[in-house]
């Protein structure tokens, strides 16, 4: 087993300062917010991003975009130009037996999480001996992300940087061994979070619904009108009928003094306000919905295709799935170079890092049965059609083989040209 020099890893997590998620923001706060974030301070826009989840749409979004690669079968994989060689099969069968348990689902959501709304995820890697049957020492790493807010990018030093429990600043450095950091971009990775367009979005949506609400509150209760005797406006009588109204609440009824000729002495008529202003509250809603799913998710399908529409949802499909795929390429590149290789030169050797694994997610959809027959069945009609018309002596030859393979059907070398 090789030694990494000591200041080239952790045995135990540095500890981080705790973070308050509770901001009362506004739209001035909001955009000062995204400003620091552009220049590389993220300590408020980190917890701002915290603050995302309490707008479900936003959070449905998260989930979709994150669940699409957590929500899949995961595997480590032996790099393809090594795939035959028994040490890298036996490399990957080890690192199998402590990934799932080292690199769980909660870590990952959490660096998916920050790198879609932050641009970047920043983690801790510590290494920990652990003892096999056979009494034999091998290091295994853990990962701890770190909240975004901790973290700031130090232009002197060219270099993001956190800031640990004690205010110490600590230079993050991917590839040191110790560092794992999930960027969207390599330069300024940051400009690539969608907190910078999220934000105000879920600012406007809180204050359009508030007020929405407020609207509800004061429109969704009629105008009480109290018919009064005009001689009668400071009587006793006229004090008693108006505290009866006010008591009223859902009773739903009240006696009302009549005169003796049978004329209305009191009265109450509910006037209902027929103001529409509630339209534009919902068609801001509807608007900052729609901008969060397209920043997330890269469309707006998700809950926007009604009736038959399957043309569309499809096309979702398709878009949401590069972006899901993207995601995934880029967590299994950080993955292996900032942990599975750091753990082959651990353990094996420097000399053997490019046999280290790669994590893998089964993110493609399975394949549509139906759509495929019904290609199968087009394909063999239109084959045997043009034998019928070779055979009648007004056809072209036609190149089955090649009909087949563009259509992705499997043949086998009895496929041979007919018709010439």
């Amino acid at each position: 087993m090789s030694a990494l020099p000591q200041s080239s890893f952790v045995t135990t997590p540095t500890p981080q300062p705790y973070m308050q998620s509770d901001v009362d923001v506004t739209v001035e706060l909001v955009r000062t917010i995204i400003s620091e974030h552009e220049s590389g301070s993220f300590y408020t826009s980190g917890i701002l991003a915290d603050e995302l989840d309490r707008n479900p749409r936003i959070r449905g979004a998260l989930d979709a975009r994150i669940r699409g690669i957590l929500g899949t079968e995961s595997y480590l994989q032996t790099p393809d130009h090594v795939k035959d060689d028994p040490l890298a099969v036996l490399i990957t069968g080890a690192a199998s037996r402590w990934w799932h348990s080292r690199v769980n689902e909660a870590v990952l959501e959490g660096l998916l999480r920050n790198h879609i709304t932050m641009g970047f995820a920043i983690a801790e890697v510590a290494w920990e001996v652990h003892r096999r049957p056979s009494n034999e020492g091998v290091w295994e790493p853990a990962l701890y992300p770190w909240h975004p807010s901790t973290a700031h990018n130090d232009n002197a030093l060219n270099s993001m940087c956190v800031y640990d429990a004690k205010g110490k600043l600590l230079q993050v450095r991917p590839g040191d061994n110790r560092w794992l950091m999930l960027s969207a971009t390599a330069k300024d990775p940051w400009m690539r979070g969608v907190i910078r367009c999220t934000g105000l979005e879920d600012t406007l949506r809180v204050q359009a619904t508030r007020d929405w609400a407020r609207w509800s509150e004061k429109h969704g209760i009629p105008i009480t009108k109290a018919y009064v005797p005009r001689d009668e406006i400071a009587s006793v009588a006229t004090k008693g009928f108006l505290r009866a109204l006010r008591m009223m609440g859902r009773q739903g009824h009240i006696k009302l003094p009549m005169a003796e000729d049978g004329k209305k002495l009191y009265d109450v008529e509910f006037a209902e306000m027929k103001a529409m202003g509630w339209e534009g509250f919902e068609r801001l809603i509807k608007h900052c919905d729609t901008d969060v799913s397209i920043a997330i998710l890269g469309q707006n399908l998700t809950t926007e295709v009604t009736g038959g529409s399957l043309a569309a949802a499809r096309v979702h499909d398709d878009v949401k799935l590069d972006i899901v795929k993207a995601d995934a390429e880029m967590l299994s590149t950080c993955l292996r170079e900032h942990v599975l290789k750091p753990w082959v030169r651990l353990n094996y050797g420097a000399h053997l890092v490019e046999l280290a694994p790669w994590p893998r997610w089964h993110v493609e959809p399975p394949a549509n049965l139906e759509s495929s027959s019904k290609v199968l069945v087009a394909v063999m009609t239109a084959i045997e059609t043009a034998a019928r018309a070779i055979a009648a002596g007004v056809g072209v030859p036609l190149d089955v083989r090649a009909l087949l393979e563009q259509y992705e059907i499997p043949t086998t070398p009895e496929v041979e040209q007919f018709g010439g």
